[in-house]
């Protein structure tokens, strides 16, 4: 199929489930959704069956003891103060945890490392994922993180130093984000869709992987770590792009 002829898809996770923007490659026609966590698998699939590519902000492949390289390549590309935005996928073992002191022993025991609130946080996520995913699919569908492009589509090719929960950091994201959706407004966006539902970030995060998957389209896109991929016990390639 032309690239040009793709649907493209970026998402994010949010408060409700996911934030999903999908667009045509000239981004002619953006669509904004919400769905609940239950939904996103299906999803998935039926884009992946129809054609559509898509950049998602969720681990996928999971280690079974070390740590992802994708994840190591990617911190030290941001450097600075949005390094601690990457934070470690969890081995696979911790997908079967049913509460935060189970998976931080499921993890220490694969790893000798605990996980973090924040990652148990979206673990329900990244289970729903690894459950949707199969390694032929991921032709269609990358794992994005949206700091890793905004630090490639910056000047100095490194991580926007404002946090993006301040006024600059919305400010210096939502601008780069511009120069390929010249009306982004996720203020606007963020209101139709439910404010209790989602967050600011949340709308600015699924577009930035709309654009990373229009880069993929394009073949434009760059992969972490660079090398030979690696791939995890599923055969799931465990690598960010951006």
């Amino acid at each position: 199929m032309d690239w040009r002829e793709l649907r493209l898809f970026g998402i994010d996770g949010c408060k409700y489930g996911w934030v999903i923007v999908s667009s045509d490659p000239a981004f002619g026609d953006l669509d904004y959704q919400v769905v609940t966590p239950d939904r996103i698998g299906s999803l998935i699939r039926q884009s992946h069956q129809q054609g559509g590519l898509i950049a998602i902000d969720i681990p996928i492949g999971l280690a079974e003891r070390a740590l992802r390289r994708c994840d190591i390549a990617a911190r030290k590309l941001l450097g600075g103060a949005r390094t601690s935005s990457v934070f470690p996928a969890p081995c696979r073992a911790t997908l079967a945890a049913a509460s935060y002191l189970d998976a931080c022993e499921l993890n220490e025991s694969a790893s000798g490392r605990r996980i973090s609130r924040q990652t148990y946080g979206i673990l329900a996520k990244i289970r729903a994922i690894d459950m949707a995913l199969t390694p032929a699919m991921q032709q269609a569908v990358r794992e994005s993180h949206p700091e890793i492009v905004f630090a490639r589509l910056a000047s100095d090719g490194r991580g926007l130093k404002p946090n993006k929960k301040t006024p600059d950091g919305r400010a210096a994201r939502q601008a780069l984000l511009r120069s390929f959706l010249p009306n982004f407004d996720p203020e606007q966006v963020r209101t139709s869709l439910g404010r209790s539902n989602v967050a600011l970030d949340d709308v600015t995060g699924a577009a930035a992987c709309l654009v990373t998957a229009y880069r993929v389209a394009q073949g434009n896109a760059i992969v972490l770590p660079s090398g030979e991929p690696e791939y995890d016990q599923r055969g799931l390639r465990m690598e960010i792009v951006a």
